[in-house]
């Protein structure tokens, strides 16, 4: 993210802020939406004891929230539930001519197969992956998927 330096992110499906949180930028505009009411209470707590004015979080569904939207920024950051993105949400990221990066956390490498197979982020052929990375306890399996899509990239809608 940093890299990539947009003016604004969100992190949907954000829990207690720990993406959100360490994006924070003074000049990055951040929003982190989660629907656990005491996990938001958590990261806004967090976000004003750290003093990070442009961070926020709202209580919400991830997917109603995004299809909704008017304006969308151009790095999304997902930490989907063990059910992973779901239909909707993956056939938004992929219309979404905004979108130019994705980052993509699981725990269920089940899902993320499934996430990954709907294309939520460009054709195969038009991403770029940046960075995989995995974590294994057990039967507990933590992977990071960045996903870029290129300026190449054809066939988008929306925003």
């Amino acid at each position: 993210v940093c890299e990539a330096d947009p003016a604004s992110v969100w992190d949907l499906y954000c829990g207690v802020g720990g993406f959100a949180l360490h994006c924070a930028d003074p000049g990055r505009d951040v929003l982190g939406i989660e629907t656990s009411p005491e996990a938001i209470v958590s990261a806004s707590l967090s976000a004003a004891q750290a003093a990070l004015d442009r961070v926020g979080f709202q209580v919400g569904d991830a997917t109603a929230f995004a299809v909704r939207a008017d304006v969308v920024p151009p790095v999304i950051i997902v930490n989907p539930p063990r059910r992973g993105l779901g239909e909707e949400l993956c056939r938004w990221l992929e219309s979404s001519s905004s979108v130019r990066q994705v980052v993509y956390s699981s725990c269920h490498a089940g899902s993320l197969a499934r996430d990954l197979a709907s294309r939520p982020y460009a054709p195969p052929e038009e991403a770029l992956p940046a960075a995989l990375a995995n974590l294994s306890y057990d039967d507990y399996l933590a992977t990071a998927f960045v996903a870029e899509r290129s300026p190449m990239a054809s066939g988008s809608v929306g925003s």
